[in-house]
């Protein structure tokens, strides 16, 4: 099936795509941001997948983060900027919506 689509294993390539969308999709919102805006993150990953995936014959209707762990170094960064500004640290920071 590989000659007809392009690829072995549509599964797979769509989880790798959309793995890449979301994070290219984070890595331009603010971390205080990326809770509030997880719809527009989910209709962009949608939209990637789903038009990259037509060719395979495959129709993605929805995708859906449903909880963003952002690694130790960048949790330490937001607690030590709002350590050094005084103020207490975002929701976000603290993993709550």
């Amino acid at each position: 099936m590989s000659s007809a689509y392009g690829i072995d294993d549509y599964r797979y390539a769509s989880t790798q795509l959309a793995q890449t969308t979301m994070r290219s999709e984070m890595g331009r919102i603010d971390l205080d941001r990326s809770f509030s805006e997880r719809d527009e993150i989910n209709d962009a990953i949608v939209r990637a997948v789903d038009e990259a995936s037509d060719p395979w014959g495959i129709k993605v209707t929805r995708y859906e983060v449903r909880d963003i762990s952002p690694p130790d170094s960048v949790l330490q960064t937001v607690l030590g900027r709002s350590a050094s500004t005084g103020e207490p640290p975002t929701a976000a920071a603290d993993g709550e919506p």
